[in-house]
């Protein structure tokens, strides 16, 4: 936006820098083991699906509204920062061994909703759930929310291209930086663990 793109021009346009940053993140999680493809893959459906329909109502949303969105987002992002951080470093075995409820699949449908809708923080609330709702610890919960993003971006950004609100220039200008940040953070993150 402070390159003059409109808001809703430069919601669309970051969809390209999200998938390709993913697609490194993802592919050294699995590589070094830390993926949960099943229970990643299971939790991707509805997630994908609601991303759909939360870019569909992106694409029609009224500027102001969406700014607003916007402060809302950052505000989560820090509230997840400060909140207990001791409570994101361990998993819970017993929780991660069981099912994926039916509550699960429906809340990470909203996530989907929102993350297709604006993205912004939504990676706070998949690592939310995976690790305090499904017992993963911080490391493996990473790897599953980049797997969930690299899955439903895509979806995302067809919406947003066909709504012509998209600019692929920035966006890969964008993916640069993208691309060597998730490469370092995923690396240092398997070094380092939870």
């Amino acid at each position: 936006m402070m390159l003059g793109l409109s808001p809703n021009m430069a919601n669309g346009t970051n969809r390209i820098p999200v998938i390709l940053q993913n697609i490194t993140s993802v592919y050294i999680f699995y590589k070094k083991g830390i993926l949960d493809l099943s229970k990643g893959l299971r939790l991707a459906v509805p997630t994908t699906l609601g991303a759909i329909g939360g870019a569909i109502i992106a694409v029609d949303v009224n500027e102001s509204l969406f700014r607003m969105i916007i402060g809302v987002g950052v505000f989560m992002m820090l509230f997840f920062m400060i909140y207990k951080p001791e409570k994101w470093l361990k998993g819970n075995d017993a929780l991660r061994e069981k099912p994926i409820s039916i509550w699960m699949y429906i809340l990470f449908f909203g996530f989907g909703i929102y993350g297709g809708f604006v993205h912004l923080a939504v990676g706070y609330l998949f690592l939310a759930a995976l690790v305090l709702g499904l017992g993963f610890d911080l490391l493996q919960a990473n790897a599953i929310k980049g797997l969930l993003v690299l899955l439903y971006a895509p979806a995302s950004l067809v919406v947003f291209i066909l709504n012509g609100q998209v600019n692929f220039t920035y966006g890969l200008l964008h993916s640069i930086g993208n691309i060597i940040g998730a490469y370092i953070a995923s690396i240092l993150a398997v070094h380092w663990g939870s």
